[in-house]
């Protein structure tokens, strides 16, 4: 077992990692491990076993199924830093998270609709005046003065597209799969009912009343959107063009 601390949003994390091999993941978050963590976690034996079962129910395998001590691993600490960072207003978002002169705009839709895709055509047509910052799992502050700041995280999608940085939230917008492209604001309730699900959930109560009221204040006070949507360019320069020019 290796301990590491790694720093998300200004909040330090002690990792104890099983796997050596995992310790490469989390390169770009790691810093002196003589800091003082805010907190520690540890992905023990009982919670990777928990993991598994649920991975072979939720996704219908065979019990026997073989599954990657590795992969069930991060998802522990995944789990487990989330709930941890709850307490520290750092709150963890199923989307893609893009960024342009200094505003970051965050595309969600469930698994497989698209909302990579269409960062990644962002990527081509404005080349080098966009990045991705997490193009699967962003971590949300909400700042003191009420403003909401969007961070990179070790934990990303597949293609490992992300950065360790953050940027100021600019907006969000929700993605659904169509043969023509049209984009509307939301109504603020239908803005909660599309984003709420999107969002880490806790089983502690208190927990869930700071991520519902979170999820609120989001909603009141930045544009989301809804995109309907090919996977053309053409999708990319509607969605770049509404959200950009917002201000």
């Amino acid at each position: 077992m290796k301990s590491i601390v790694i720093k998300i949003a200004d909040i330090y994390i002690k990792i104890h990692v099983n796997i050596d091999d995992l310790v490469p993941f989390f390169d770009e978050y790691i810093i002196d491990d003589n800091v003082s963590p805010d907190f520690e976690v540890h992905a023990t034996a009982e919670l990777i076993n928990q993991e598994k079962e649920d991975f072979i129910l939720e996704n219908q395998l065979e019990k026997n199924t073989i599954i990657s001590e590795k992969v069930m691993e991060k998802l522990v600490l995944h789990r487990l830093v989330s709930e941890k960072l709850i307490d520290y207003d750092l709150y963890l978002m199923h989307g893609s998270a893009i960024a342009q002169d200094n505003k970051c705009y965050i595309f969600t839709a469930p698994s497989k609709t698209g909302k990579s895709t269409h960062i990644r055509l962002w990527k081509q047509l404005f080349n080098d005046s966009v990045f991705i910052v997490n193009d699967d799992k962003p971590y949300l502050k909400l700042e003191d003065n009420g403003e909401i700041t969007v961070y990179g995280s070790p934990w990303t999608g597949k293609e490992r597209y992300g950065l360790n940085t953050h940027v100021p939230l600019g907006s969000i917008c929700e993605i659904k799969q169509a043969k023509e492209n049209t984009m509307k604001e939301l109504l603020k309730m239908d803005s909660f009912l599309s984003l709420y699900p999107q969002f880490y959930r806790s089983d502690d109560m208190e927990k869930a009343d700071k991520i519902i009221n979170f999820v609120q204040h989001l909603c009141q006070k930045y544009p989301i959107y809804q995109l309907q949507c090919n996977m053309d360019k053409e999708a990319a320069i509607l969605s770049h063009k509404v959200m950009t020019e917002i201000d």
